[in-house]
């Protein structure tokens, strides 16, 4: 008896455990709105809410913002495929240039959550126009009302778990001095980092228009926010963890598929959902050794089983492996492309 009290309490008390247990329910929520409904592009929700979910609590000011400039992409990508389609070097010019904005710009402006939202929209809606402008402007407006979703399950989490205070006693000690703010990269930075981020992506993107894979365009979704990565572009020792988490991901996807395939029941999914959540949020928000990892192999989870179940195909269990397959060699590109990019276009730095 005392030891349930004593639990109870220290859910009440801990934030770590508070914060877990949010992020948990929170995924939760996602894959059983995403997995009940699976509208087309139905998986992407979760990525969008694993952003919402891992940062501070939204306001209703970022939620507005978030909101209305994702609106103002899609409603840009849907004119842009209307007037421009037939045109097809204007058309890839004119997205590579907003790419290129994308990329480009400052935090303050775009947050990180927002940015990767923006480069998915950009990504979608122009390949899939060229199947059908209906399925590009359907699928856009989709995604705007999955992230509108997304964001009032994260409310509704914070909600009911919200964070607290800390203890009077921890209150009074001497706070302890914060690490120096890592200094902001100037413009000239942020506009070469963007180039290079575009030149890595933007032959896939060319290879991906005249060819027959625009069914398979959240792959590009997947390496267009990876090259979003500022670490990428300029660590190319971040490709070595990426690839390997990607690499995790896919056979926790795997193996989530083949053991859904031996006890099909939806319940045992959302239980097996928040098992894998409440392990990666602990990872996360206690600090762990291999936070990083587990973050970047639990997102590539969520892309590779989401992005396949979601495909409305019949043998979803090939759909993942090959995913795996596609997503791994994809991710050594890019650590390759960026690898010749330094090569023969190094990065000077400035002298003091």
């Amino acid at each position: 008896m005392s030891g349930s009290v004593r639990s109870i309490s220290l859910f009440r008390t801990d934030p770590i455990s508070r914060k877990t247990m949010r992020y948990a329910i929170g995924m939760v929520g996602m894959f059983a709105v995403v997995f009940t409904y699976n509208w087309p592009a139905a998986f992407l929700l979760i990525i969008l809410g694993n952003g919402f979910l891992l940062g501070p609590k939204p306001t209703l000011k970022f939620a507005f913002d978030y909101v209305y400039k994702f609106t103002l992409a899609w409603l840009i990508a849907v004119i842009i495929s209307h007037f421009f389609l037939d045109y097809y070097l204007l058309y890839i010019l004119i997205i590579g240039l907003i790419m290129l904005h994308i990329y480009y710009a400052d935090a303050s402006v775009l947050s990180p959550v927002l940015k990767v939202a923006m480069c998915i929209m950009n990504m979608v809606v122009p390949l899939l126009s060229l199947k059908s402008l209906t399925l590009g402007a359907t699928v856009g407006s989709m995604l705007v009302v999955g992230s509108i979703g997304a964001l009032l399950i994260t409310f509704l989490v914070f909600a009911l778990i919200p964070d607290i205070e800390p203890p009077v006693a921890e209150a009074k000690s001497p706070p302890a001095t914060p690490p120096a703010p890592a200094p902001k990269p100037s413009k000239q930075e942020r506009f070469n980092l963007a180039i290079r981020s575009l030149a890595v992506l933007f032959p896939l993107y060319i290879l991906f228009f005249f060819s027959n894979f625009q069914g398979d365009a959240l792959i590009l979704v997947y390496l267009s926010i990876f090259a979003a990565m500022p670490g990428f572009a300029k660590d190319l020792s971040i490709g070595k963890m990426i690839i390997r988490t990607t690499l995790i991901g896919g056979l926790v996807a795997f193996f989530m598929y083949e053991i859904l395939v031996i006890i099909p029941l939806f319940s045992f999914f959302m239980l097996m959902v928040f098992g894998l959540a409440l392990f990666a949020g602990h990872q996360l928000y206690t600090s762990g050794k291999y936070a990083l990892t587990i973050k970047k192999g639990f997102s590539a989870t969520i892309f590779i089983f989401g992005g396949a179940a979601n495909s409305n195909e019949v043998d979803v269990g090939g759909k993942v492996e090959v995913r795996v397959l596609q997503m791994t060699f994809l991710v050594i590109y890019l650590v390759v492309a960026f690898k010749v990019l330094e090569k023969f276009f190094p990065q000077t730095k400035k002298s003091t």
